[in-house]
């Protein structure tokens, strides 16, 4: 299946190949490429103020009263957050992990999908 909408091929593929001119920019497996994909995100939802258990190394890219939007490196950073966090004894409402989409990542590889 080749399309340039990248929402389709999440829909539809497991394994994938991206191009960039002919060349052979990214290769294999969905999941495992948005695993191992740097750029990785969480929602935490607390009525807590979390923002001095954060580790340094966790970024706060939003910030409304009760909720944070962090970005980190590998899931071992989340994880280990939500550890810290449960450690403390915070009253959690949502904990989700946001993988980037596979239109994130082809504009990283590739540019604008046009």
């Amino acid at each position: 299946m080749s399309a340039h909408q990248m929402y389709i091929i999440e829909e539809f593929c497991q394994d994938i190949l991206i191009l960039d001119k002919g060349y052979s920019v990214l290769r294999g497996n969905l999941d495992e490429i948005k695993n191992s994909y740097r750029n990785q995100h969480a929602i935490i939802r607390t009525y807590a103020d979390i923002s001095n258990l954060i580790p340094a190394h966790i970024t706060v890219s939003e910030r409304t009263s009760d909720t944070y939007k962090i970005n980190f490196s590998h899931i071992d950073e989340a994880n280990s957050l939500l550890g810290i966090l449960l450690n403390n004894n915070i009253q959690i409402e949502k904990f989700e992990i946001i993988k980037p989409s596979l239109e994130e990542i082809f504009v990283e590889k590739v540019g604008k999908i046009k």
